[in-house]
């Protein structure tokens, strides 16, 4: 197991218990109590865990949101690389959804940029719509609701209520981590139930998300990997993960 990929299995692993010790650690996934405290340490380093005398414990971060302003500049370059990917998704005619998020909003600047034909798109965020203010290539469906200030997201029965009467060819959603046993997760449950109604009110659903997502787990529940039908990635995503996700049925770009 590469040290990418076991880190990721220990960050899942702290998740699931109040605490853990390096011992504990060693013995699951049978690797030096050195090798141990050096991932603990990396952890340590990027925040995922808070070290303890002899262990670590999880931060609580599982309810923890970034608002879209703080998340814009966050991992630019792979959002940007991801957006370039999913845009050769979207076919003309179709009708799509796009999620809240940083990178369906640079896959939102790139359709701009794109000027297809015929195509639909359903958003229930609020810059994303935004951004498709002076293309008169694009039908615009605007959600409504519960507005959510810092996510720029409306929310709620009312967004719910309209999503359950469209249907959609391909959806495109952001999260905030997944894992296999997990699925997808993200901190507001509000949010996650607008985004558990995308994916089943469309035909395909797509997920973008960095490789940084991949062992993350947050507060809310959206959906199981076997809902998505594919997932746009960058560079970094681990040879296992890979594997992983493409022995579930999800098509990787």
């Amino acid at each position: 197991m590469y040290y990418q990929e076991r880190q990721k299995r220990i960050l899942e692993y702290i998740m699931q218990k109040p605490s853990v010790s390096v011992t504990e650690l060693s013995d699951v996934f049978k690797v030096s109590t050195v090798t141990i405290r050096k991932d603990l340490r990396d952890l340590s380093e990027k925040g995922k865990v808070e070290r303890t005398h002899g262990g670590a414990i999880c931060p609580n971060k599982s309810s923890y949101e970034e608002t879209e302003a703080a998340k814009e500049f966050i991992n630019i370059e792979s959002k940007q690389e991801i957006a370039k990917k999913a845009v050769r998704l979207v076919e003309e005619g179709s009708t799509i959804i796009l999620d809240a998020g940083s990178t369906t909003q640079e896959l939102a600047k790139l359709l701009v940029e794109e000027k297809l034909k015929g195509v639909t798109v359903i958003t229930y965020a609020l810059n994303i719509a935004y951004t498709f203010r002076q293309s008169r290539e694009y039908n615009l469906v605007m959600l409504g609701g519960q507005f959510r200030h810092g996510m720029m997201s409306f929310v709620g029965p009312y967004a719910i209520q309209m999503l359950q009467e469209l249907h959609a060819d391909k959806s495109f959603i952001g999260i905030n981590g997944y894992t296999m046993e997990e699925g997808l997760t993200t901190p507001n449950p509000y949010e996650a139930e607008v985004k558990r109604n995308i994916v089943q009110r469309s035909k395909e659903c797509i997920l973008l998300a960095d490789s940084e997502k991949y062992g993350n787990i947050s507060m809310a529940k959206v959906a199981d990997i076997s809902e998505i039908s594919a997932l746009v990635t960058d560079s970094g995503l681990s040879e296992v993960a890979r594997q992983e996700l493409t022995e579930r049925g999800v098509r990787i770009y």
